[in-house]
Formats: structure tokens, sequence, C-alpha cells
């Protein structure tokens, strides 16, 4: 309680017990001046009745103002709570509005990695192209190197066993044959060795 009705309570316990003290000397009728007109009548009841009366309107003007008080606290309290929903209403739109810009940005990134992961993948699929290309025109070329050499190889030996023969007599044909023998073993120890130089170059390149 306020302290402010605890004060009007108190008045008006002290205003009953002065009434109830003095009653007496309140209820004595006596001359009444009206301003026009004169009248027999307790003054003190008179007094004490417009005391209340006055009291009793002071007490339905204080009612009233709590009243309307109230009501502008309750008013306020509603637009409060309105302003306040308005605003979480607003914060929520904003935050959805947050995630579908989130969402948008890395939706745009993973396009964006996933082109550039096409591009990266192609550009190693031609270069791949490109090397096994080089590598099957590489063995193409060694491949034509080395029939060439074995050609060559061979081109010398026929022609080595034919100055061989040439050049031995006609009629010893034993020595000749050993001689043939030794000479195709010697082209053999030749191609080895130039297969062997051909392969350490190549290498080296």
């Amino acid at each position: 309680m306020k302290i402010r009705n605890i004060f009007l309570l108190l008045v008006l316990i002290l205003m009953g017990v002065f009434l109830v003290i003095n009653w007496n000397a309140l209820a004595t009728e006596m001359t009444v001046n009206l301003i026009y007109t004169e009248i027999q009548a307790p003054l003190g009841l008179i007094v004490v009745s417009g005391l209340g009366a006055l009291v009793i309107v002071l007490l339905m003007y204080m009612l009233w103002q709590q009243a309307s008080v109230a009501m502008e606290l309750r008013a306020a309290y509603k637009e409060s709570r309105s302003a306040r929903a308005a605003a979480d209403d607003a914060e929520k739109s904003r935050f959805a509005e947050s995630n579908r810009i989130l969402l948008e940005r890395i939706e745009k990134l993973e396009a964006l990695m996933t082109a550039r992961s096409d591009e990266t993948l192609s550009a190693v699929r031609q270069e791949t192209t490109r090397v096994e290309e080089r590598l099957k025109t590489f063995g193409e070329t060694q491949k034509k190197v080395q029939e060439e050499s074995a050609a060559q190889v061979n081109k010398q030996l026929v022609d080595l066993e034919k100055r061989v023969l040439v050049g031995l007599p006609a009629l010893v044909t034993a020595p000749a044959t050993v001689t043939a023998e030794e000479a195709e073993e010697k082209a053999d120890a030749e191609e080895t060795g130039n297969k062997k130089n051909m392969f350490s170059q190549l290498f080296k390149q």
C-alpha cells in the first residue's frame, strides 16, 4: 500500500473519531443563514456532510485518475508489445534475408569452383593427350631408328661376309667356314655395341 493511501485512511479514521466524540454538539440545531433565507438545522452535520461530499468527490477523482493512468499504462504496454513484435518480425526478416544472401553467395562460390575444376580437368586431359601423342610419336621415331639401325647392321654384316668370302681361297672350305663364323660373331658383337651406343644416346636425350 502506498504512503498516500495510508495517510488518507488515517485522516478518515481521525475524522470519524472526531464525529463520534462531538456528535451531540454537531447535532444541535441552530439558526443557519443560507444568504437568501434562514433555517433551523444542525450546523455541524451540514459542515460534515459538505466535507464528506468533498472527500467523496476527491476519492472519485483519484480513482478516475488511477483508472486513466492504468488504461494509459495498458495502452503503452500494448504498444510496446506490438513494437517488440514488429522488431522481432523485422529481425526475423533480416535474419532470413541474411541467410538468403549467404546461400546465394555459397551457391555462386560452388558454381565457380565447379567451373574452375572442370576447366582444370579439361586442361589436364588436353595436356595428358599431348603427352601421350608425344610419347607415341617418340616411340614410333625410336622404332624407325632401331629398324634403320638394324637394317644398316644387317647390310654391313652381309657386305662383310661377302668380303670375307671373296678374300678367302676357293679350295679351303673348312677354314672359310670357320672364318665366316668368326665374322658373324664379330658382326654380332658390333651390332650389340651399336645398339648399346644407340640406347645410351637415346637416354641421354
